[in-house]
């Protein structure tokens, strides 16, 4: 009975710690780090454009160039 329980002890921690090193082999797969970096990226240009649109329109605003 003992040699049973520790059997299906290590076939269950076998199972978890081999479901653990597939779910982090694929987290740092290539594809999936450069797809991460892109968004990040993305992410970084969709915040520069928006302060940079924003701070025109205080400069224009600040030099009278919007009144019509």
């Amino acid at each position: 009975m003992r040699r049973l329980f520790w059997l299906g002890l290590g076939a269950t921690a076998g199972v978890l710690v081999a479901r653990t090193l597939r779910q982090t082999a694929s987290q740092l797969a290539p594809d999936t780090l450069v797809a991460k970096a892109l968004d990040t990226a993305r992410d970084f240009w969709v915040d520069v454009r928006a302060f940079a649109e924003e701070r025109e329109a205080e400069l224009r605003t600040s030099f009278g160039l919007d009144e019509t």
